[in-house]
C-alpha cells in the first residue's frame, strides 16, 4: 500500500540537512520565528510542514514523488556542487536546475500570490458586476487554490527550471566566520535597478537569483550576457554575507534558518520594518 503524506514540507529537508550540526546523534539547525520572535534548535525534518498543503490523502499524490525524486538526485550530486561548477556535467545542470525551481515554486509565498490580486479587487474596485464579484469571491476557495497551485508547479517547473540551467552560474565561496542563513523561501531574486512598477523576474538580465547551499556555499544564477566575465568561482567577504542573509529575512514567510543562534540582523530589521514579520504579507499591491 502507497504512504501516503499529510504533513507536506513547504521547504525540503534534504536541503535544510546542509545546515545543520550535529547534536546528541541528531542533525539539528536553529529557527527563528519572525512573528514570535523566538529561536528553536529543531531537526529540518519537523519544521516548515502544513497538512495537506499541495495534495490530499485522498488523492493520488503525484507532487510529493516528484519532490522526492528531485531531493534524493540532488542529495546525491551536493558534494560536485560545492567542488565548483565547472564539475557538473549537463545533467547534473539540469537535476539542480529544476530542484531550485520546484523549491522556488513550492512555497506559502507563491500559493498565497493565488489570492492576492482577488483580494485586492474585492477590496477596491466599486463596480464589479454581480456575476464577476461572484466569480472572485469563488477563486478564493481554499480548495480551488490549493489545486491551482498544485497544478502550477506540475505544469511550470521545468519551464522555470529551464530558464535556470541557461544562466550564468557562480559559486559563492564563504570565507568569513559567518554562516549563511537560509529560510522557508531560500530561492531569492534581486535587482540592482530600482523600479516600483516592475517586479524582479526570473528571466530579466537585470535579475540575480541567490539560492544558499550550504553555511559555506551559494550559487548566484544572473544574465550569461551581463555576467560573462565573471569567474565561475568567489570568494565572499562579510559584506556579501550580510546582503545575502537580508535577501533570506525579507523574502521569508515565518521562518529564518542557520547553524548558529545568532539572529540580531533579522531583529533589526523587523524593528525598522514591522511588516517583515508578518506572517502571508502581500507580494502584491495597488498603486
Amino acid at each position: 500500500m502507497e504512504n501516503k503524506v499529510k504533513r507536506q514540507h513547504i521547504v525540503s529537508a534534504t536541503y535544510l540537512r546542509k545546515f545543520c550540526f550535529s547534536d546528541k546523534d541528531k542533525d539539528v539547525l536553529y529557527n527563528f520565528n519572525k512573528q514570535t520572535k523566538e529561536v528553536k534548535c529543531t531537526q529540518p525534518e519537523k519544521i516548515g510542514k502544513i497538512n495537506e498543503f499541495y495534495e490530499t490523502i485522498k488523492e493520488e499524490q503525484i507532487l510529493e514523488k516528484v519532490f522526492s525524486d528531485f531531493e534524493r538526485k540532488y542529495n546525491e550530486i551536493f558534494d560536485k556542487i560545492i567542488r565548483g561548477v565547472n564539475f557538473l556535467n549537463q545533467e547534473d545542470k539540469e537535476i539542480i536546475s529544476k530542484f531550485i525551481s520546484l523549491q522556488f515554486l513550492r512555497t506559502e509565498s507563491t500559493k498565497n500570490s493565488w489570492s492576492e490580486i482577488p483580494k485586492i479587487l474585492l477590496e477596491t474596485e466599486k463596480n464589479i458586476g454581480p456575476n464577476f464579484k461572484k466569480q472572485i469571491e469563488d477563486s478564493l476557495d481554499s480548495e480551488i487554490i490549493r489545486k491551482r497551485n498544485r497544478d502550477f508547479i506540475l505544469i511550470s517547473f521545468e519551464q522555470f527550471s529551464e530558464i535556470i540551467n541557461e544562466r550564468k552560474w557562480i559559486l559563492i565561496i564563504n570565507k568569513t566566520n559567518k554562516p549563511f542563513w537560509t529560510s522557508d523561501n531560500p530561492v531569492t531574486l534581486y535587482s540592482p535597478i530600482k523600479d516600483k512598477f516592475r517586479g524582479v523576474g526570473l528571466a530579466s538580465p537585470e535579475s540575480e537569483l541567490y539560492f544558499p547551499l550550504s553555511p559555506k556555499y551559494c550559487l548566484l544564477i544572473c544574465d550569461p550576457n551581463k555576467c560573462k566575465s565573471f569567474p565561475s568561482a568567489v570568494e565572499s567577504d562579510e559584506d556579501n554575507i550580510e546582503f545575502e542573509r537580508c535577501l533570506q529575512v525579507n523574502y521569508s514567510n515565518r521562518f529564518v534558518f542557520s547553524k548558529e543562534k545568532e539572529f540580531t540582523l533579522v531583529e533589526k530589521m523587523i524593528e525598522e520594518n514591522p511588516e517583515l514579520s508578518h506572517i502571508n504579507r502581500a507580494s502584491v499591491r495597488r498603486i
